[in-house]
């Protein structure tokens, strides 16, 4: 009887926070509900593989942040394993790259609403992952590298692709760069890294086991 009462205060508190962004939602007058509640696919008249490589990458991220977190924080992990913490550390990098690849966040957000330059975003970005590297470097330096260093050199390549000044005399130049290398190399680096975080994890999960 206990249980089944702990199960309904459970219902009820993982219902506040959707419920209340629903409330939210329904309530804020400065912004069409259907806009903020429809797929931008069905809203915006597009065919329905309208940026399947961008949502592909999203649900990647998605996968490796959840696994990298999970990883780290079991049994509190992170806090006496090195590996756990380089895990927990990238899927927290990989959950706001994924929220970053989500809401636009460096191509929409930053610069439109909260006018932060696009670069001064990937700047950031490329901070954190400085401060990772330098911080979990004995990890990453035996925990299979050379899918690490693919995953980087990848993201990389996109970013300076995306470099590339738009006004060019050679024809479909600028396309290639934006729509094919810039767009491939990072869908290449997050399939990488995911397969090398989601690996990583596992491992750390099997230690933590045969601790136990």
């Amino acid at each position: 009887m206990g249980g089944r009462h702990r199960s309904w205060g459970v219902v009820g508190r993982v219902l506040v926070l959707p419920v209340a962004v629903i409330a939210g939602i329904g309530l804020q007058p400065h912004v069409d509900v259907g806009v903020l509640t429809v797929d931008p696919v069905t809203q915006g008249g597009l065919p329905p593989y309208a940026g399947a490589l961008s949502t592909a990458g999203i649900l990647l991220w998605c996968i490796a942040a959840a696994c990298g977190i999970f990883a780290g924080t079991i049994r509190d992990a992170h806090r006496s394993d090195p590996a756990a913490a380089c895990a927990f550390a990238f899927g927290l990098l990989s959950a706001w790259l994924c929220v970053d690849d989500a809401f636009l966040i460096h191509d929409a957000v930053g610069p439109r609403v909260l006018g932060i330059p696009e670069l001064v975003v990937i700047g950031a970005e490329g901070l954190w992952l400085a401060v990772l590297l330098a911080r979990h470097r004995d990890v990453l330096r035996r925990e299979e590298p050379a899918l690490f260093v693919t995953a980087i050199a990848c993201f990389a390549a996109s970013v300076v692709s995306d470099a590339i000044p738009t006004r060019t005399t050679i024809p479909g130049l600028w396309r290639l760069a934006t729509y094919t290398v810039e767009d491939g190399f990072k869908w290449v680096g997050i399939c990488v890294l995911s397969v090398w975080l989601v690996r990583l994890s596992r491992r750390v999960l099997a230690a933590a086991s045969v601790r136990t």
